[in-house]
This record gives structure tokens, C-alpha cells and sequence, in this order.
């Protein structure tokens, strides 16, 4: 199970082909080391992997802060995949910056 970010004005308009994945195992990852990272991360390891979630634009501009400091930190390092995992925490933060800059939403699709 994982998540697949998308950003757009509803969610019947998601591009598809756009999109950032953050696997389950990740997310787990970030809830069992919580106590560790200098940033409430709850709001990346609470978002449902089963359902889909639509972020606005506070939570988005909560979640680029959580990417850009997990992306710096070493935390990660102790994860399997250290390395592609603050590639995908700085890929999110991309596609967050431009929901923002397009007044768009986050969709947040479990599967």
C-alpha cells in the first residue's frame, strides 16, 4: 500500500500522469520515529493510504515545511532507502509549491 500525491483544482481533473508516491512503509518509517524529527511529521503519517484525501492550501504550505526539513535530515539516513526517500520528500515538495503558486489542491490517492 502507499499514497500517490496529485495536484489539482478537483479531483476529477487530476492529471494522472503527474504525481509523487510515498510508499507505506515510508509512512510507517516516519510514525514509528516521530519522537526524532525536529518537525511534526503527523501530517504525512496520518493521511489515510486506504482512501483519498484532498489537502488545502494550509495544510499544503504545512506540509512543504515538513518536506524541506525532512529532506535535511539525517533521520532518514536510518531508512532503507535514505537517500530516494528525501528524493521523494523534496519531489513532493515540488508538487506542493506549484498547487500553491496554480491555487490548486493536494489529492492524495490510497490504493
Amino acid at each position: 500500500m502507499g499514497l500517490e500525491f496529485y495536484r489539482a483544482e478537483t479531483q476529477g481533473k487530476i492529471d494522472y500522469s503527474e504525481s509523487v508516491g510515498l510508499e507505506a512503509e515510508l509512512q510507517d518509517f516516519l510514525h514509528k520515529n516521530r519522537h526524532l524529527f525536529d518537525v511534526d511529521v503527523k501530517s504525512i503519517y496520518e493521511i489515510d493510504p486506504y482512501g483519498d484525501t484532498e489537502l488545502d492550501a494550509e495544510q499544503i504550505e504545512k506540509m512543504i515545511n515538513i518536506c524541506g526539513s525532512l529532506k535535511k535530515n539525517d533521520i532518514l539516513d536510518a531508512y532503507d532507502e535514505g537517500e530516494n526517500a528525501k528524493d521523494i520528500f523534496g519531489d513532493l515538495e515540488e508538487i506542493l509549491l506549484r498547487a500553491l503558486e496554480c491555487k490548486q489542491k493536494i489529492f492524495a490517492i490510497g490504493d
